[in-house]
């Protein structure tokens, strides 16, 4: 009868059991590097928004590009107190744009401006306060842009 022929890791049990562990330790590290990098949820932390009765002119002094606050400061000094709390202001209107079943309310709210300020992303129609010469809104303030506009959501025409 011909000699049954072994395969490799039949004959060297030790070398298999070797190969197995280095595989399922790389796949475990690749997991934990895919996992927490990628994968991983993290808690986002809710903030409950606060009024700020603050003027669009004494928000945007701290962010415009006459600001003597750097960048870093910038952006700690927008997370830590404006980032997610509401706000009352008075602007004139540029238009409403409708896109995809939402609108949004472009507004100037700089008294000698004549660029877009504001950005709303609004909870009603606001193709009547787009024909209104000065608007009066709430809204949750998002994020700033690098010298353009500022952009918020859930705004309403309160005035």
């Amino acid at each position: 009868m011909p000699e049954e022929k072994k395969s490799f890791l039949s004959k060297h049990p030790v070398i298999g059991a070797l190969l197995l562990i280095v595989f399922l330790v790389g796949l475990a590290l690749a997991y934990s590097y895919t996992y927490g990098k990628y994968l991983k949820k993290t808690d986002a932390s809710y903030k409950t928004p606060v009024f700020i009765n603050e003027s669009f002119e004494e928000v945007d002094k701290n962010f415009n590009v006459k600001s003597a606050l750097t960048n870093e400061e910038q952006d700690k000094l927008f997370d830590e107190k404006y980032r997610y709390n509401a706000f009352k202001w008075t602007c004139r209107s540029l238009g409403c744009v409708k896109l995809v079943g939402k609108t949004t309310l472009k507004l100037v709210c700089r008294t000698d401006g004549f660029t877009e300020d504001l950005r709303l992303g609004m909870n009603e129609d606001c193709t009547d306060a787009a024909n209104l010469p000065e608007v009066t809104v709430t809204f949750q303030l998002l994020s700033k842009t690098e010298g353009e506009y500022y952009v918020g959501r859930a705004g309403k025409v309160v005035g």
